[in-house]
């Protein structure tokens, strides 16, 4: 996600920022070493820009990321009791809108 939002920061990303660019998430250039030993290994990012696609995926991460935060798992628990709570009054006060016409 990182690389999506900030762009590679140096060669320990290139082989990602590649792969990125392989899946459709983001365009550019790379070259692939072609030496026995390192063979297949990016050693040089060319060009890197985040398409549309990746800019998405990047946004439906955040938002994973941001729904398995303690923040938002206590915001739905407060609205939940919040739902339950007012359900309660609204009942409660039937009841005693009941009582007070006499029936």
């Amino acid at each position: 996600m990182r690389i999506l939002t900030s762009g590679p920061a140096g060669p320990e990303d290139w082989s990602s920022a590649a792969k990125l660019i392989e899946s459709g998430y983001a365009d550019g250039k790379y070259a692939r070493d072609k030496a026995r030993d390192t063979y297949g290994e990016v050693k040089k990012l060319i060009e890197f820009s985040v398409n549309i696609r990746g800019q998405l995926f990047a946004d439906e991460l955040a938002e994973q990321l941001h729904r398995t935060s303690w923040r938002y798992r206590l915001m739905q628990a407060c609205l939940a009791l919040l739902g339950y709570g007012m359900g309660f009054a609204s009942g409660l006060g039937v009841e005693l809108a009941k009582q007070a016409v006499g029936g």
